[in-house]
């Protein structure tokens, strides 16, 4: 299953859409989910008919309302011919636009507009487009079904930029548009537009038919999103200023993200948050060049010294004068309280000792977000805001073992001059060594928060797993040294290869591979994490080979923590009810269908340590359905009473955190150790 968005202009006129459905013809076979946009400035058009009518113009708003109802009808016409498809369709968009003329009159008799009206107007681009599609498509011989996008797009009450609720989506998605795909339909949705709990409609803010998109790909666990535009994928630059941008062929997500949000107008820059959170690969392509290459956005694209350069207009910068910075904490937390209360997001920030600058984007509260800053009873300090026409920014890696991560603009110079200070500076424990005992120390002299090092990590395997670790170690600082698949790891040659410049590696593989992974591992003298599940026959044989090595070892069946507190109460259940035998104890798991091994070693886990207070067997049900990450329910049951403990695993992220947390652990220690080992030290600390 994909996820396939066109923008504006590819959805612009009846060319473009035939364009459209030859594309979405082609990639019948990988089951494609359809987002549209609104046909190019039809957007921009009802924005400005919402104000005519508003400021009491209602005979220029009415004409406009005309306009777009023009070339709605003549490009259904185009498309449709004289069918009775196209009557249907004729009558269904005229009266969306007598909806719309109505929605005017009621606005000039107001004299003002309100962020719920506009978003009612605003929405109606998408819908109109959407059913324009469909149609066209299902007269093509392509088994399209419109989909009314507010019925999925779940959002909060914030008109204007509703926040999306993922839960929801992912909830209503599997609800409407896994079954219309696995009966072989091709949904067709508009993007940008959502609505509330209530049914009241709302919208992402500008370019949310992106985000939108990938919402989707993320609730439907989809293998791809293909962002289709009027280029031929993200550049080097802006070609309209520098005519000899390049193509950048694979892109990192990180990278792509920070482009995006400097202006890169490409891609929206919330596009990939959902698609990065599980790992789908994100492409941009060319809706006038279907044969074009595009861009692949991925965790696992080539670093660069410079992938890219983006400007980016009307930026404003603020800057806080205050003497009460020196030597204070807290100061931070106070300031950007102020620009919560006023919902103004935060760009870059870059600090002094006695000054802070931050850029801001938004400037909808900006008088009162100043006002905030020098009210009396809560005076920040002095405040200055000065409007910035372009700032340039270069998306750029700091040198590997000097903290590499990307780097916001305004910072740059400073990482820079960090590095090359960090440079020259002796580091004897930049590598873990055989012997060295005691709590993890610093892997390259940088501390991250928390306490916790910036750590190189190996991450050994490219599934769903791999690619979440990979992420969420980015987030927090750590460098990816390699992101390792089956095939780029014959006979354990790139594990060979990357141990030396990797502080821990991260293994979830295939069963059949573990063994070798970790044994590549622990020769190579290099702290290993594995959770590779359905291994555990090899177990013996693995502690036996890191016990001979003198080497560390973390392995878990579950890296959640609370699956590590949940098994502790299992065994203290068991031993509750051993000695009343009118209770029955068993286990029931869930687990999506792609998983491998019943029951899981989680369920097997939690099995174990039940019957081991228990005194007898517990029996397990593993059932396998959908896309969740798993659930474990152990069952006390009576005659008249039942007694159940749960774990329910909401996102696979929590896995990940928790591998990471034992690789920040492991570093600086040798033996062999389980999720048991760091609750119980995290409790020594606590």
């Amino acid at each position: 299953m994909i996820v396939v968005k066109f923008g504006g202009t590819s959805v612009g006129d009846s060319a473009a859409i035939e364009r459209l459905a030859g594309i979405v013809r082609d990639r019948l076979p990988r089951r494609p989910i359809v987002v549209v946009s609104a046909m190019g400035g039809t957007t921009n058009a009802l924005v400005a008919l919402a104000e005519q009518a508003a400021d009491g113009q209602l005979i220029s708003a009415i004409r406009g309302v005309e306009a777009l109802r023009l070339r709605h009808i003549s490009t259904a016409e185009a498309l449709l011919g004289d069918t009775p498809r196209a009557h249907e369709l004729i009558s269904e968009l005229s009266a969306t636009f007598d909806e719309l003329a109505s929605l005017a009159e009621a606005l000039s008799v107001l004299g003002h507009s309100t962020p719920r009206s506009n978003d009612a107007i605003a929405a109606k681009g998408e819908m109109l487009s959407s059913l324009l599609v469909a149609a066209a498509l299902v007269e093509r011989g392509i088994p399209a079904e419109h989909v009314d996008a507010t019925t999925v797009m779940i959002t909060g009450d914030q008109f204007g930029r509703a926040e999306p609720r993922p839960d929801r989506i992912a909830e209503s998605a599997q609800k409407v548009l896994r079954p219309m795909v696995e009966r072989g339909a091709v949904p067709v949705l508009g993007g940008y537009i959502g609505s509330t709990e209530h049914g009241l409609v709302t919208t992402l803010g500008r370019g949310g038919s992106d985000f939108s998109a990938s919402l989707f790909g993320a609730a439907l666990g989809a293998e791809a999103i293909e962002i289709w535009t009027d280029v031929d994928g993200m550049l080097t630059c802006d070609p309209r200023v520098v005519p000899q941008a390049r193509l950048i062929e694979r892109i990192r997500f990180d990278e792509a993200s920070e482009l995006a949000s400097f202006g890169a107008k490409v891609l929206h820059p919330s596009t990939i948050t959902p698609a990065v959170r599980l790992g789908i690969p994100v492409y941009i392509y060319n809706a006038r060049n279907p044969a074009g290459s595009g861009t692949l956005i991925t965790f696992d694209a080539p670093k660069r010294p410079v992938s890219a350069l983006a400007g980016k207009q009307g930026v404003t910068v603020i800057k806080v004068r205050s003497p009460r910075m020196l030597l204070q904490h807290g100061f931070l937390r106070t300031l950007f309280e102020v620009f919560d209360r006023h919902r103004t997001s935060v760009d870059v920030v870059a600090t002094s000792e006695v000054s802070v600058s931050v850029t801001i984007d938004d400037v909808s509260h900006l008088d009162s977000l100043v006002v905030d800053l020098l009210a009396p009873r809560r005076r920040v300090g002095r405040a200055q805001s000065r409007h910035r026409r372009t700032r340039w920014c270069r998306t750029h890696r700091v040198q590997r073992g000097h903290g590499a991560r990307l780097w916001r603009p305004a910072i740059a110079t400073r990482a820079h001059a960090f590095a090359q200070r960090q440079r020259d500076q002796p580091d004897p424990a930049r590598r873990w060594r055989p012997g060295w005992r005691g709590a993890a120390a610093p892997a390259r002299g940088v501390l991250h928060r928390r306490g916790v090092v910036t750590l190189r990590i190996l991450v050994i395997g490219d599934g769903k797993m791999g690619r979440a670790i990979a992420q969420l170690a980015a987030e927090r600082g750590h460098e990816i040294v390699a992101l390792l698949g089956a095939g780029d790891n014959t006979d354990g040659a790139a594990i060979r290869a990357s141990a030396g410049h990797a502080d821990v590696a991260i293994e979830f593989t295939e069963p059949g591979a573990a063994r070798a992974n970790v044994a590549a591992c622990v020769a190579a003298d290099l702290p290993v994490v594995t959770g590779t599940t359905g291994s555990y026959e090899a177990l013996p044989e693995i502690e036996a080979e890191v016990a001979r090595r003198n080497g560390a070892l973390f392995w878990a069946p579950n890296f959640s923590l609370g699956v590590a507190l949940v098994l502790e109460l299992a065994r203290q259940a068991g031993a509750a009810f051993a000695r009343q035998p009118q209770f029955d104890v068993h286990l029931v798991e869930t687990h999506h269908r792609a998983k491998k091994d019943a029951p899981s070693g989680t369920g097997a886990a939690m099995a174990a340590a039940a019957a081991s207070g228990l005194g007898r067997p517990v029996p397990v049900t593993s059932v396998r359905v959908g896309s969740v990450p798993g659930t474990h329910t152990l069952i006390v049951d009576g005659a008249f009473e039942q007694v159940t403990l749960t774990h329910e695993a909401r996102d696979r992220r929590v896995f990940a955190d928790g591998a990471l947390r034992a690789a920040e652990w492991l570093v600086g220690r040798h033996g062999i150790f389980t999720m048991r080992d760091l609750v119980r030290a995290q409790q020594e600390i606590a």
